[in-house]
């Protein structure tokens, strides 16, 4: 071990007395001497000496297998042509700890001189820009093919070189650039220089620094691509969850600057990470308004799903981020008109609503689901119930919209459907219920039989001194002798006996009927599974208790048949009450969607699932030993549980959804798709495609705003005016001219104030068009090039003006 450590630390040796972790180095002096005197003569030996030998070529590099290297930069499948092979620069051997250049070390450090040391090492060996760090990952788990690659690899060499140089080496910070570093440093300067020396955009940075904190325990690397293999079930939570590319990392940073300057330079807004989230999937899991404002400008994409099908609306949905959620809808929704201070939007249902637009299916990853059900850790039904009481962040994103759109929902269909639903379960109820009163007890049914035999019972009913008879020597003497066949006809009277009296014949209908009614409910669950799928349907019914009761005492009644049939009586007793008891606790159901009497059903969940199942386990615990302080535990935990949901009013909201989709999943997908219709209008000339209009008045908040942005528009409209009428009196000064002495940022407002003009009916607007679009014709050879790149760019966000 001491040996690996003293060979690894002689290896490394040459790296930082150049360069060290500390700030200094045999570079920097030198540095701070060129930076003086201007002159770096010195500088540059120094770097011919000591730093060329460090390279592949003096710095020209070489190419290398990345299916053997394993470096993940990004290139891969999105490499030019397919691209097989990685051009490394500084050589494996002589990298630090971590797998990094002496470029790495300068840009972690991020001060002047050692920026200046940078810059003057890229002009000086430019392919140094996009070496990477590297991981030892690949090169544990190299031990087990290294013969097979070995003898199939032409590069045998490269290959043996690389897992020797690269053994003590962690993934931190796997396929790092220095465009990264620069990023993170918040350095647009360094950026912008990165960028003119030609800087790989498309670089991505693995590490497990940068990946949700989830995901780090299940990092693997694989032979077949370069990209790491991670459980795709995620929460996406890390606060260094930046998504690998630079452009994303300058999002995830809010660097507004840098984003542009990437995007300037064909940065792809929507590209996918590892997870498949685009840069508008990072602004959400961030909650970042303003940066996702700027990338949607930019030409990021709204409706691009991730690798669990999610696309930014649905993703904050499930993670429940109300801002970003209203956000999203805000920029997907169409304004039809405003009138003072009243707005009818319409937003389109494709991600929002659980009912697909074509087909009338579920879509179980819509908006409205995912608020619903999505409860982030607990699985199981009844844990997963308990708990859903407590992930009350999604109970803020049942305001406004998705409150409307429920709403709706109920009117057209669910009102109608539970009253349904309500009808025949009572119809069924009653028939349980006067099945069960009419059943004879076995001890009555016996003294019964008993006194027909003996003459007691009469057609007319009971003769006179019935109790001196059935009780005198002649019926007990009857009783002994006749003891085994009255106990077989006394165990079999509910099969045998059925035609009596009226009553018998009554309650044998009664139980036919309610039989063909538990067959008739349980077909129609099966047609629901069909339909939705297993998951989806156990996902729906872990909601509601009294359901998963109902469904249990449908296949109880079914067992009972062939219980009545055997003759085993005292076991179809047990199973007839305990049905009747879970058929009764179905009404719970009913009331859960009433509002006055909603929250003390959920009250009275909670209390068993919560609050007595952990009494019940401390009681068996310690038993009677301290009972009184038990029970007092008790009382106080459901006083509690009481506190909680009374004080949360947004939970009914979330049971009275979940009952409406409950009812919407019974219904056919053509009667949801009439349901649609009834809420929804097309849009546009597209018959399929749905949208939910709503009317809404304006906030105090927003009419502040809007007042804001009219006066803000009002003034850069007089400083056209301004610079119009000069031009008017001077008609052979250039427009050029007029703008000189402004500042880059005064021609970015002006141009944002000639689109916001070029919707005024007014004769400035045509006039200043001639000029301003010749002096920011993003085609134009003259004029600044990174300036016609930004206006070409913002163009999208202009327009709106």
């Amino acid at each position: 071990m001491g040996n690996t450590e003293s060979s690894s630390s002689a290896k490394n040796s040459k790296l930082y007395q150049l360069v060290d972790y500390k700030g200094g180095g045999e570079l920097v002096p030198w540095m701070k001497f060129g930076l003086s005197s201007g002159d770096y003569n010195i500088f540059d030996s120094l770097l011919e000496v000591k730093v060329s030998n460090c390279m592949y070529g003096g710095g020209k590099g070489k190419l290398g297998p990345k299916n053997t290297l394993k470096m993940l930069d990004g290139g891969g499948k999105n490499a030019k042509g397919g691209s097989k092979y990685k051009e490394t620069c500084w050589d494996l051997d002589k990298r630090g700890a971590m797998g990094e250049t002496l470029l790495h070390i300068c840009l972690l450090h991020g001060t002047t001189i050692h920026n200046e040391i940078a810059k003057r090492l890229i002009q000086t060996y430019p392919k140094l820009i996009n070496d990477i760090y590297l991981s030892e990952d690949y090169y544990d788990c190299l031990s087990h093919k290294k013969k097979d690659l070995l003898r199939s690899h032409k590069n045998k060499s490269f290959l043996e070189s690389s897992a020797k140089s690269l053994q003590s080496i962690t993934n931190f910070f796997k396929g790092q650039t220095a465009l990264h570093q620069a990023i993170v440093n918040e350095d647009a300067g360094m950026v912008r220089f990165l960028l003119r020396c030609g800087a790989d955009i498309h670089a991505r940075c693995y590490g497990s620094f940068f990946c949700p904190d989830d995901q780090r325990a299940s990092r693997t690397d694989s032979l077949e691509h370069e990209a790491v293999d991670v459980n795709p079930n995620t929460n996406y939570l890390g606060q260094t969850y930046w998504g690998e590319y630079p452009l994303f990392f300058a999002a995830c940073t809010r660097q507004m600057e840098c984003f542009r300057l990437l995007r300037a330079n064909k940065a792809d807004p929507n590209a996918r990470d590892t997870n498949g989230n685009t840069v508008l999937h990072l602004m959400v899991i961030h909650s970042y308004p303003d940066v996702f404002d700027l990338a949607y400008r930019l030409g990021a994409k709204l409706h691009i799903a991730n690798n669990l099908n999610l696309t930014p609306l649905t993703l904050a949905a499930k993670l429940g981020r109300k801002i970003m959620f209203d956000h999203v809808l805000t920029i997907e929704s169409d304004v039809l008109w405003t009138y003072g201070g009243v707005t009818c939007a319409a937003y389109p249902l494709q991600y929002i609503d659980t009912i697909q637009e074509k087909t009338g299916e579920i879509n179980k990853l819509s908006a409205l689901s995912l608020i619903v059900y999505e409860s982030p850790i607990w699985n199981l039904p009844l844990i997963h119930f308990v708990k859903d009481f407590e992930t009350t962040q999604h109970l803020d994103l049942l305001d406004g919209l998705i409150e409307d759109l429920l709403q709706q929902k109920w009117e057209a269909f669910a009102k109608k459907k539970l009253l349904q639903q309500l009808t025949l379960f009572l119809l069924y109820y009653s028939c349980l219920f006067l099945a069960f009163v009419y059943r004879p007890t076995s001890s009555g049914d016996f003294y019964y039989k008993l006194g027909r035999d003996r003459g007691i019972i009469n057609q007319t009913g009971y003769s006179k001194h019935w109790q001196d008879k059935i009780f005198d020597n002649d019926a007990l003497g009857f009783i002994a002798e006749n003891y085994s066949e009255l106990l077989d006809r006394n165990r079999c009277y509910l099969r045998d006996e059925y035609y009596q009296n009226i009553y018998d014949l009554a309650r044998s209908a009664l139980e036919c009927v309610v039989v063909l009614g538990a067959m008739g409910y349980l077909i129609n669950i099966g047609f629901q599974i069909k339909r939705l799928t297993w998951k989806v349907y156990i996902k729906s019914l872990s909601a509601f208790p009294a359901k998963c009761l109902l469904n249990i005492s449908f296949f109880l009644i079914l067992l009972m048949v062939p219980l009545r049939f055997g003759c085993v009586t005292w076991m179809e007793n047990a199973v007839a009450v305990v049905t009747l008891i879970m058929t009764t606790c179905h009404f719970l159901f009913f009331l859960r969607a009433t509002k006055f009497v909603g929250p003390f059903v959920l009250m009275f969940y909670k209390m068993i699932a919560g609050d007595v199942l952990r009494f019940n386990l401390l009681f068996i615990t310690f038993e009677l030993t301290v009972s009184i302080m038990l029970i007092n535990l008790l009382i106080a935990s459901m006083a509690r549980t009481y506190d909680e949901i009374s004080l949360t009013q947004k939970e009914w909201k979330r049971q009275w959804a979940k009952v409406i989709l409950m009812l919407e999943q019974t219904c056919n997908p053509k009667e949801r798709l009439l349901a649609l219709l009834k809420y929804s209008r097309p849009i546009g000339t597209d018959k399929t495609k749905r949208a939910f209009v709503v009317r809404k008045r304006h906030t105090e908040e927003e009419k502040i705003d809007d007042l804001k942005e009219k006066m803000a528009a009002r003034i850069q409209y007089n400083n056209v005016k301004k610079i119009l009428q000069r031009k008017r009196n001077n008609p052979e000064e250039s427009a050029s001219h007029l703008v000189d002495n402004v500042s880059q940022m005064q021609k970015k407002v002006y141009v944002r104030t000639f689109y916001f003009l070029l919707n005024q009916q007014d004769e400035i607007a045509s006039n200043l068009s001639h000029w301003i679009k010749d002096e920011f014709d993003p085609n134009s050879s003259s004029g600044c090039r990174e300036c016609s790149k930004f206006l070409f760019y913002q163009t999208p966000f202009l327009q709106q003006y």
